[in-house]
């Protein structure tokens, strides 16, 4: 079991002011969800959501301990969400996206954390070393993501280089961590598709083509939430492992 004492070093990440109505997190609760914990970690079968592009879901990734959990720690971590073109440029944000986000380094983790990465992992069929950071996505009444598609474009200098580099991100997965908001469904613009998901739950897709290509059909935009407040939390998978970086 894992004592109280070593989660003690996180007790003050923790949030001090909730965002909406978060409560504080409750660190006796969590040591004794971590002590029901037992190996290995295995998913859910998947469901087939879309056929072109290929998108398909799985039930229950995580816990609602667990996403309460996430929420907590991301919650207070918030900055302007950026995309690709925008960290090229040096800005705090970027037009194409409204939305917030935090983003959680290897450094920055702890054992629940880490224990999430796992699990996406699993349910995203990838070794835990070929997924990016976690990143936390946050969405107020209003905001959005534009239409994006996720992999690199080869013939753009700066991703070119970055696939070179890094590897292509190959496939996402988006875990909702609640569903207790208006509309915000993710949009797939070829298939003319909407998802919105449960709280746990899971959508995975692929960016690229069998052939490797960045996938037009993969397009998609995070759609305006109308009420209430939407997140998820995601990790982008490449095709190269990341240990190095």
């Amino acid at each position: 079991m894992l004592a109280a004492r070593e989660l003690e070093p996180f007790r003050e990440r923790t949030l001090k002011q909730p965002l909406g109505n978060l409560s504080e997190l409750n660190w006796r609760e969590i040591e004794a969800k971590l002590s029901e914990i037992t190996e290995p970690f295995t998913a859910n079968e998947s469901a087939v959501f879309l056929e072109d592009p290929r998108a398909r879901t799985v039930e229950k990734v995580l816990a609602k301990w667990e996403c309460d959990y996430v929420i907590q720690r991301a919650s207070r971590r918030l900055e302007p969400a950026q995309t690709s073109e925008s960290v090229d440029q040096d800005q705090t944000g970027s037009e194409y996206r409204t939305n917030s986000a935090a983003k959680f380094w290897m450094m920055q983790q702890d054992i629940v954390l880490a224990m999430i990465d796992r699990k996406m992992s699993i349910a995203a069929e990838t070794p835990v070393d070929f997924a990016e950071d976690l990143v936390v996505l946050h969405y107020q009444p209003g905001e959005r993501y534009y239409a994006h598609c996720d992999a690199f474009l080869p013939e753009l200098p700066e991703q070119g280089a970055e696939i070179d580099l890094r590897g292509q991100r190959i496939r996402t997965i988006l875990v909702y961590l609640n569903d207790d908001f208006e509309e915000g469904e993710t949009f797939f613009l070829y298939a003319d598709k909407k998802i919105k998901l449960k709280t746990g739950d899971a959508l995975i897709f692929e960016n690229v083509t069998e052939e490797g290509d960045p996938d037009e059909h993969a397009v998609h935009e995070g759609l305006p939430v109308t009420q209430g407040q939407k997140w998820l939390a995601s990790k982008w998978i490449r095709d190269k492992s990341q240990v190095i970086y």
